[in-house]
């Protein structure tokens, strides 16, 4: 997978009965950064809050959701007709062959025969 991922780091009032103190709001600083590694904007106004205000701060991070790569239709067929033919041959290797070609006129549509066609 790609490690091309963006990680944010926020400086939140994390405490949800309370409010946070007058002229702030919950959600203070957001910024991009690496993983592991908390940006220096973030941990200089996290120190600043606590010292002035006390408890109630946090410094949160979360990742931001990637898209899974889809498979195009062929691709789909053919993995589906290797997996047949795989679990054929591992199962049954005498009568793979014709049980290959039963399935596959069993159900084309599923195996991409009919698109074929």
């Amino acid at each position: 997978m790609s490690t091309n991922r963006r990680w944010y780091w926020a400086v939140i009032w994390h405490n949800p009965y309370t409010l946070p103190p007058d002229g702030y709001s919950r959600l203070m600083l957001v910024v991009e950064g690496e993983r592991g590694q908390c940006p220096d904007e973030i941990e200089q106004l996290y120190t600043a809050l606590r010292a002035r205000h006390g408890g109630g701060w946090s410094v949160t991070t979360w990742c931001e959701a990637t898209q899974s790569r889809r498979w195009t239709d062929e691709q789909r067929y053919a993995r589906r007709r290797l997996n047949l033919r795989r679990r054929l041959e591992r199962r049954y290797p005498m009568f793979a062959e014709q049980l290959y070609a039963e399935a596959l006129t069993e159900r084309p549509e599923y195996y991409g025969i009919a698109n074929k066609r």
